[in-house]
């Protein structure tokens, strides 16, 4: 029994070893379109994964490492991440202005450009029609309460002359709500990231349920933090061998767009007290830049899949359309822009708006956005521009 068990064992040890080098020949011979080295075996050529280069020590929680790097690499994308002086995913600020109206932009994922080359951004089309445009976007569950408190963090030290927002009803709504975080996500215990409260008369407030770290936390600090067996074995395969890139290679040349079955969607399922809580948050970012002269803020509601089956069979506007055409109407320098309309009217074809492999905007989905944001950002500058 034990020399059979043994036997077995010897077995596998020697097939882990094969499939090892075999991966590992595959990624440095350049075999395959992506490029995977695990940190353990990286030299200081190699730019680090891109959740070493993620921070979470900010009062708004998901950031990321000043004049730093950070790779990013699936099927059908392979990207280096790169921050500026203040950590944000641009070029730097200080360099001269050149008198062009500046932008100040507020969002998750989609504004930082998850998964495309800084030129492909959607901003790089704003700049070319007469824009200076500070991406302030962070991937890392970044919701309105993150958009507020980078507004009030940076408004007063950059000076700009209109906010855009990019709001993404598929988990903006949840990604501050306690109730989601604290019953589906164990990280709630641990990472350094606001929440909303109810304080009273339809109003919130912020609260941070972990103290302030005492130095700079990356995404990669709590990976390991309560996690199961499973995940456990997926971060160390991920941090010591090659065949854990051969493994996601594998899967993500196998692997479609993710659909949720249950037929949830963000514009149209969420919860009231999500939407209220939106709704405020929003609300304080357009009187504080109401309050520097009436400045416009642009609000761009981002369409997923999901959203766009959805209201193909829908007859009522979605709720969050609802919501943010009353923030509109409740303030008078708010300009709404829907995207599951404002897109499609440029490109019909909505598959063109996504990467293949991932959800976020493909090369494409950013110029279309490019488009329609800096013809709304001229006609809500007009008087200034014409003025200059």
């Amino acid at each position: 029994m034990f020399r059979l068990a043994g036997t077995a064992a010897l077995i596998i040890v020697i097939f882990l070893l094969i499939a090892e080098i075999a991966a590992a020949i595959v990624f440095e011979f350049g075999l395959v379109p992506v490029k995977y080295r695990p940190v353990i075996w990286a030299t200081r050529a190699d730019v680090p994964p891109a959740d070493s280069w993620r921070t979470e020590n900010h009062p708004w929680g998901a950031w990321h490492k000043a004049d730093a790097q950070g790779s990013d690499r699936r099927s059908c994308y392979s990207v280096v991440y790169a921050s500026n002086e203040v950590g944000a995913r641009d070029d730097s600020w200080n360099l001269p202005r050149h008198g062009i109206p500046t932008v100040f932009g507020l969002g998750d994922s989609f504004l930082e450009g998850y998964g495309v080359v800084q030129e492909d951004r959607f901003d790089t089309i704003v700049e070319s029609q007469g824009f200076d445009f500070l991406n302030f976007g962070a991937a890392g569950h970044v919701g309105p309460v993150q958009y507020y408190l980078i507004y009030e963090h940076f408004a007063d030290t950059y000076d700009h002359d209109a906010v855009v927002i990019f709001f993404l009803p598929d988990n903006d709504y949840s990604d501050n709500d306690p109730e989601v975080w604290e019953a589906k996500r164990n990280s709630y215990a641990y990472r350094y990231r606001p929440y909303f409260r109810a304080s009273g008369d339809g109003k919130y407030e912020v609260f941070h349920p972990v103290d302030e770290p005492p130095g700079e936390i990356t995404f990669r600090d709590w990976q390991y933090k309560d996690l199961g067996i499973f995940q456990f074995i997926a971060n160390f395969g991920r941090d010591f061998t090659y065949t854990y890139g051969a493994v996601m290679y594998a899967m993500t040349l196998l692997e479609e767009r993710e659909f949720d079955e249950s037929g949830f969607s963000g514009y149209y399922d969420a919860e009231p007290h999500q939407l209220q809580a939106a709704h405020h948050f929003l609300g304080r970012i357009a009187k504080r830049a109401a309050a520097r002269n009436g400045m416009p803020v642009i609000i761009f509601s981002i369409p997923t899949t999901r959203d766009f089956r959805r209201a193909a069979i829908e007859t009522d506007e979605a709720s969050s359309s609802r919501m943010l055409r009353s923030l509109a109407a409740d303030n008078p320098n708010v300009y709404f822009i829907d995207g599951l309309t404002a897109m499609t009217a440029v490109e019909p074809d909505t598959d063109r708006y996504f990467l293949p492999c991932d959800g976020h905007w493909s090369k494409a989905g950013h110029e279309i956005v490019g488009q329609v944001v800096a013809n709304a950002l001229s006609a809500a500058l007009q008087p200034a521009m014409v003025a200059e």
